[in-house]
């Protein structure tokens, strides 16, 4: 199972562009560009924290669970993604 981060398409999707991202969670504006175009792939928990709350959805939001061997994560996880991102983030 593994990660892809959603940070641009739901910033965008709620109006956010990433240098207001960047202002607002108080982090570097190249650290949210990386998050943004996906040059960053394994961020802090704290960072992902902080954009979650700048734009006011939970840090699960952030995160699409897929797995690793056709890309395509199972309906039970697609539903709910929390309980499989909290395991990949123990």
């Amino acid at each position: 199972m593994k990660l892809k981060l959603k940070i641009r398409e739901v910033a965008e999707a709620r109006g956010w562009n990433a240098p207001r991202v960047a202002r607002r969670a108080d982090l570097g504006t190249m650290t949210v560009y990386n998050l943004w175009d996906g040059t960053t792939q394994d961020p802090g928990l704290l960072t992902m924290l902080r954009i979650a709350a700048v734009i006011g959805v939970p840090v699960t939001d952030l995160y699409e669970v897929i797995a690793e061997d056709d890309g395509a994560a199972p309906e039970a996880i697609k539903r709910n993604p929390a309980p499989a991102l909290a395991a990949v983030l123990r």
